[in-house]
Parts: C-alpha cells; structure tokens; sequence
C-alpha cells in the first residue's frame, strides 16, 4: 500500500486534534445540536487526516475529496466550516446524498457520514459500497453497529468515537496511531494487535 499521507504530522495538527478530542469529550448530549455537530464536522476533517488510503483512491487524478452526508442531518447545516479547506493539496468538498443515491455517487465520497436518522439504511448503503475505500463513519444512541468504521458515541454526558479496525482493513483503509490512541475502545484496537 503506498501511504497517501507523505508528509509528518506536525505538532501543530496534533495539538489541534488533540484540542478537538477534549471539546469532544466535554460537550454535553444534551448541548445545543450545532454545537455538538459542529465538533463532528471537525472531527471529520481529522479523521481524513489520520487516514491512509489504498493505492487506487490516493493516486487518483482528482483534486478533491468528497464528505457525503446521507440524508437530512443537523451536520449538514455546519460543515460548511471545512468545505474548501485542503488536505494534502486537495481540496474537501462537501454533497448531500439520499439513501438512494446511485452507487457510483456513493463510491466517489472518500468519507460518508450517516447520521442516527438513516440508520435503518446503514446495511443497505454498506453493500453498495461493498469493497470501496470509502471510511464509513455513522452516530449513535444505542448499540454501536457492526458496519461502520467509524461510529460517534454517547458516554455518559460526553461523546467519543469508537474505531472498527476489521472493517476498515477489509477495504485497504488504514488509521495512523495517533487516532486510533483517541478512539474509545483503543485498549481493544491494541490489545488485538
């Protein structure tokens, strides 16, 4: 797998990662939804960056990356604080999908938000993108679904982020250790190792 991310991480972003777990951590479920969407939007710039993608999305052509945000979802009316922004000289571009999106608009998205209110069709859309690079991330309120690679959770009164490893390998996606080390479950992800 040739890595996608070249450059180090500066101590600047990590600080900045860093920065974001805390205010993660800290905000209330109960906080005002822009606020906690707000966090998630920035979380999801991070992910992007402590990802390394296979060979066939890293070297593609295309100057961008695509966020896609399945359905209505409070997210969408925040994340335009990272439409525009770059990572690695391409630039992040943000669409909303429906749940019937083709399955060619689904596979352009390097990451794919589903949000708690298009759960029920989280199985449906991962065997659309079946074998895809394409970092699943989802929220929820309950049980943590098996699908995702990515998943916002409640804990307690503050939310956090578990990692499904064995997912994201399976489609060549891989997590720097620096964000594995922020998941929630990452005991588990080292003690598998």
């Amino acid at each position: 797998m040739t890595l996608f991310w070249r450059h180090r991480t500066s101590n600047g972003l990590l600080a900045l990662l860093l920065a974001f777990s805390v205010l993660l951590a800290t905000a209330s479920q109960s906080a005002e939804p822009s606020v906690e969407y707000k966090l998630k939007a920035g979380f999801l710039f991070r992910f992007l960056a402590f990802t390394e993608w296979p060979e066939q999305r890293s070297s593609s052509n295309d100057d961008h990356i695509l966020i896609g945000i399945l359905g209505n979802s409070p997210l969408s009316e925040v994340i335009g604080q990272i439409q525009g922004r770059t990572i690695n000289d391409r630039i992040v571009e943000i669409k909303e999908l429906d749940a019937n999106a083709p399955t060619e608009e689904l596979k352009k998205c390097w990451l794919l938000f589903i949000p708690t209110a298009q759960s029920a069709n989280l199985s449906h859309i991962i065997q659309k993108l079946k074998g895809s690079p394409v970092l699943v991330v989802t929220e929820t309120l309950g049980t943590i679904p098996n699908e995702a690679m990515i998943t916002f959770i409640p804990i307690s009164a503050k939310i956090g982020f578990n990692i499904n490893k064995n997912n994201a390998d399976q489609v060549g996606i891989e997590f720097r250790s620096k964000l594995l080390r922020l998941a929630t479950n990452a005991e588990q992800l080292y003690a598998d190792e």
